[in-house]
């Protein structure tokens, strides 16, 4: 077989490929290229084509195909962008391909392949094909064997191609066969390629490359502490301190492993971090498979990091990684720095975070300031209070000369102490913050001293009087992570929301931080000012025994020193009769000894158990600040919603697993007396097997998770509802107090308002109206919003008639009428309506109501009005009758009246023409005779023959329809 072959070079829509800007730019070195094969593989379903491009070596046989009707390999989708060249000087990406051309002797033929990135060609080459083998079975020279392996390359552009991420890199082979004087791929005469894992062949049909497909790996470090952020996309933490506090000292290496070819052709992968001098190895981190996990087809991993006994200086950071065909590649990370002069200022944790400030008195604040640098580095700090403060207060001065501290080395601290006298004048013009600018001096190699560092610290300053309303926090464990109030943000906590209290255990302590917010020391006294009814409660300092001291009502605090705190432990007791309330709200009121006008109110609910509880876990639309777990909403009317709810067994008792029965809302007679619509509600409470729970089995401290769909029907009230789950102790009898939990879960509807949801219809049966005759008129008028409006009805009656609306019967009524209507009520409404005294027999009288919806007063927009039109029939008779239609006549009867007045008009003509005829007859009579008495004597021809007979027909013609009319 002989070939010859011609490039084509295509160039690519873009000479110089785009490196894409990240959103947090760090700059990272570009490992260099290497060589890759591709092999040509057996087709598989997701990739498409005749077959596929990997990097992974094929096995498992190979595959034949002609190229007659086009054949193409294709790669997966690219995970991230891929830059490809070519190999050699030339840049040429090299095809070695296993062909056959099979025909009769003399047959030709031309073989096109084309390299593609997506559908965009790169280049292409042809191939000219003669001298076939013979696939004849019966040939007795050059008959078909083994394939050919040929190579082919493809001429690139000079700064290569990109293959862009979900884009495929393609092989396309087209070939046209000459045989015998004829084209086409008739039987006899094919070019045929094997590719896959050929058995005869030692090597495979592969794509020769240049390229870097993990160009779109890198590594990030983040600290998690305090408001740093650890997320991908935070800002990175590239600058660190050997010293600082253990916290800050926590380094979250984040790692991106981006393959283009896809999570297959990654090996390993390891993390490196190397001292300053790159001598030695601070960490080395490989990660297995399972510190890695897939995301977006490339892996991502975690590797946290408590940095300690390093020395300042630059840190090196590579990633490397190796790929299923053994190259290597190393992402250097620009590396971190451990700082030799750095401070931490803050503010002692005794210090509250507020500096108060009185008339006449002097307010007192400190600050720590710490050496986190090297621990060989002496540091002098001087502090200054930026912000003046106003001409008339004294200079505030600091604990040490100047402001100055020095600290010796790395781990050092002091305390600064900052005094502010405060005039008994005009207090208006002092700042809202107090700004503290920390200076840092250290001496250089030089032995001069330099400005290192400079931090800053801003701390609320608030004027207060000398006494003031605590503030109070309420927890339920003694550790305060568990918080239920905190009366400076009242809108956080739900004072409705259950806080249990079993009754197995009698009690539950809730401990409640007292804070003086006042400038002096004070003292403080509790009073209870609501609670359950048989519930009880005890006062005490926590961590103690004692009672509060009690005065009549009140139980009273030790001193409290200004801008502290002090907690008191309040226990609750359950009431011991089943009977009792389950649920109650406490209400304390806490107020200042030394004024009890200064006093701060605070409640919260307490919820009692026995031995079983269920608490809602998540819900439909998660959790805000201002959206509480357990509460959904606001949804509209016709929304679905659900609520994963937990059951606990919390007896906390050796006893055998129990067995609890799950009553659905809609059978729970507590949710129908609360609203009997809830019942009509659809609820469904499943798991992951089951979507009809009525009995879970719980042995002790065990818990089982469910969830509670609620289908909503649509016509429901604007506001919250609350809807309650019962679990109970299955197989006891009610007059033996089986064990129960109801679990209530809130919805919130908003309101919905539509154009179009207001109807009116009529009550009363529609009758004939006579002349000036009264009728009261029932009609009913519906609201199908789901809130609350006030219907203003306008009354337009027609001309002459007389109505008024009114309530009831027994009002006089009026032209509007103002109704207030409840979410999909109704109510009747009446119409006094008088008849003029003239009417017309059977006439149409229309009337119409005009109904504006108005919320608060206020009118809803113009395409929330309605109108509604109504029609009656009237009835006359008599003279009445006739004179209503001579006064408004209709249009037959005006037609009347035109042919009325035109026969009269000509009767009357009619009647003057026979007067003049009579006096003619008079004056001629001789002649007539004469002329009668000659009956042989023609008339003469111009006379008109005489008409009288005919015109009396036409007379009486028009009095018989004038009698029809």
């Amino acid at each position: 077989m002989v070939l010859s072959t011609s490039a084509v070079l295509f160039a690519s829509n873009d000479a110089n490929p785009e490196v894409l800007a990240e959103e947090n730019p760090v700059v990272y070195r570009s490992a260099d290229q290497q060589t890759y094969e591709l092999y040509i593989d057996k087709a598989n379903d997701t990739v498409g084509g005749k077959g596929t491009i990997t990097t992974i070596e094929p096995t498992g046989g190979s595959e034949k195909e002609s190229a007659i009707d086009g054949l193409e390999f294709r790669t997966a989708e690219m995970i991230s962008d891929l830059y490809v060249n070519g190999t050699g000087a030339s840049n040429a990406a090299r095809l070695s391909i296993y062909l056959q051309f099979s025909g009769a002797e003399g047959s030709t033929a031309t073989v096109t392949f084309s390299l593609k990135s997506g559908d965009s060609q790169i280049s292409s080459t042809t191939v000219n094909l003669d001298n076939p083998c013979n696939s004849n079975p019966a040939a007795l020279s050059n008959r078909c064997g083994s394939y050919d392996f040929i190579e082919v390359e493809f001429d690139l552009p000079s700064n290569g191609f990109t293959v862009s991420k979900g884009k495929q890199l393609k092989i396309r082979i087209d070939a046209q066969a000459t045989c015998e004087g004829n084209t086409g791929g008739f039987s006899g005469c094919d070019v045929e390629f094997e590719f896959g894992n050929p058995s005869s062949a030692s090597t495979y049909s592969r794509l020769q490359i240049q390229t870097n497909a993990l160009a779109g790996s890198s590594v990030r470090v983040h600290n998690c502490y305090g408001d740093n952020g650890c997320n991908w996309n935070d800002e990175e933490k590239l600058e660190w301190a050997p010293n600082h506090r253990l916290q800050y000292r926590e380094m979250r290496f984040s790692v991106e492993v981006s393959d283009a070819f896809g999570r297959e052709d990654i090996e390993d992968v390891k993390l490196v971090m190397r001292t300053p001098n790159g001598a030695n190895a601070v960490f080395e981190k490989e990660f297995d498979d399972d510190d890695l996990k897939l995301d977006n087809n490339g892996l991502v991993g975690i590797f946290n990091y408590t940095a300690s006994g390093l020395v300042s200086g630059e840190y090196p950071i590579s990633l490397e990684i190796n790929d299923i065909q053994g190259h290597t590649f190393a992402y250097d990370h620009p590396g971190i720095e451990f700082l030799e002069h750095d401070i931490y200022l803050s503010l002692p944790q005794n210090q509250p975070d507020v500096v108060l400030y009185a008339p006449g008195q002097t307010s007192r604040v400190e600050f720590l300031v710490e050496h986190i640098g090297s621990s060989s580095a002496s540091l002098d700090v001087v502090l200054d209070l930026v912000n003046n403060l106003p001409t008339e207060w004294a200079e505030p001065l600091w604990s040490q000369a100047s402001g100055s501290y020095t600290l010796t080395g790395g781990g050092a601290s002091t305390i600064a102490e900052l005094l502010i006298e405060v005039p008994e004048s005009d207090l208006s013009g002092a700042p809202e913050y107090l700004d503290i600018e920390a200076r840092v001096y250290a001496t250089n190699d030089q032995g001069q001293s330099e400005e290192v560092a400079i931090k800053s610290l801003r701390i609320a300053f608030e004027e207060v009087d000398v006494f003031a309303p605590p503030r109070i926090s309420v927890y339920e464990d003694v550790e305060h992570q568990k918080q239920i109030v905190d009366s400076t943000r009242p809108e956080a906590f739900d004072e409705d929301l259950s806080h249990y209290v079993d009754a197995i255990n009698g009690s539950e302590n809730f401990y409640i931080d007292i804070f003086n917010s006042g400038f002096d020391t004070d003292s403080f006294k509790i009073r209870v000012l609501e609670q359950p009814e048989d519930w009880d409660y005890r006062f005490y300092i926590n961590g103690s025994t004692t009672d509060l001291p009690v005065e009549t009502i009140y139980h009273i605090t030790p001193d409290v020193g200004s801008t502290q705190l002090v907690t008191i432990r309040m226990e609750v007791f359950t009431p011991a009769d089943r009977d009792s309330l389950d649920i109650g709200q406490f209400s304390l009121s806490i107020a200042s000894i030394a004024d009890t006008e200064l006093r701060t109110d605070i409640a919260f609910t307490v919820h009692r158990t026995f031995g079983i509880l269920a608490e809602i876990i998540a819900d439909s639309d998660g959790v805000g600040e201002s959206n509480l777990l357990g509460q959904v909403g606001p949804v509209s009317p016709t929304e679905d919603v659900w609520y994963n709810f937990r059951i606990s067994d919390t007896s906390g008792t050796a006893a055998v697993e129990t067995t609890w029965k799950i009553i659905n809302p809609r059978d729970l007679s507590r949710n129908a007396e609360n609203n009997p619509k809830y019942t009509s509600w659809d609820y469904t409470i499943s798991n992951d097997t089951s979507d009809n729970i009525l009995i879970v089995n719980l042995p002790p401290d065990e818990y089982v998770d469910l969830r509670l769909d609620i289908q909503l029907n649509g016509q429901v009230e604007a506001g919250e509802h609350i809807i309650y789950t019962r679990i109970i102790e299955e197989g006891v009898e009610e007059e033996n107090d089986p064990r129960q939990f109801d679990l209530p879960v809130k919805v919130i509807i908003k309101e919905d308002v539509v154009p179009g949801r207001i109807e009116i219809t009529a009550k009363s049966e529609a009758s004939r109206f006579s002349a000036g005759e009264e009728k009261n008129l029932e009609f009913k008028i519906t609201n199908l919003n789901n809130v609350e409006l006030d219907m203003v009805i306008l009354l337009d009656e027609p001309m002459g008639w007389d109505g008024s609306l009114r309530a009831s019967s027994n009002q006089l009524g009026g032209e509007f009428l103002i109704l207030k209507l409840d979410a999909y009520e109704s109510k009747d409404f009446n119409l006094r309506l008088s008849a003029p005294e003239s009417l017309k027999d059977s006439a149409s009288v229309n009337f119409e109501f005009k109904v504006t919806p108005m919320n608060n007063e206020t009118p809803y927009a113009e395409e929330y009005e309605q109108t509604f039109n109504f029609q009656y029939i009237t009835e006359c008779s008599g003279v009445s009758c006739l004179f209503g239609e001579l006064v408004d006549p209709e249009p037959q009867t005006m037609v009347f009246y035109v042919i009325l007045g035109a026969l009269l008009l000509y009767a009357a003509r009619r009647g003057r023409g026979q007067s003049y005829r009579n006096d003619d007859f008079v004056e001629v009579d001789k002649d007539t005779e004469e002329l009668f008495s000659n009956e042989d004597e023609e008339l003469p021809s111009d006379e008109p023959e005489p008409v009288l007979a005919e015109d009396e027909d036409d007379e009486l013609e028009l009095l018989d329809e004038l009698d029809e009319l």
